[in-house]
């Protein structure tokens, strides 16, 4: 929540944004980070998942990729090589 100096009470942050006490504006969380349930700071997505800035949740990789936990991207294997059963 956050609460804009024009504004006595809190509000909640839109989806895909985050706060810490008393701030006065959200923010995005920095890609392959998402907002936690509170929405108070942003955690990585774990091994087989990315997450582009301001996303609300993780996604899994597309088949063929890969990615490493708190990733935005995810990665092709080399030629010969495939993603393991998690797509790490």
């Amino acid at each position: 929540t956050y609460a804009p100096s024009s504004s006595a009470t809190c509000k909640r942050c839109e989806d895909g944004t985050w706060s810490s006490s008393k701030a006065a504006h959200c923010s995005l969380c920095e890609g392959g980070l998402v907002p936690d349930a509170s929405q108070v700071q942003c955690t990585p997505c774990s091994e087989g998942r990315f997450a582009l800035p301001g996303s609300e949740n993780c996604t899994v990789c597309p088949s063929g990729t890969y990615s490493l936990q708190g990733q935005w991207t995810c990665s092709r294997c080399e030629d010969g090589y495939v993603p393991d059963a998690n797509r790490s």
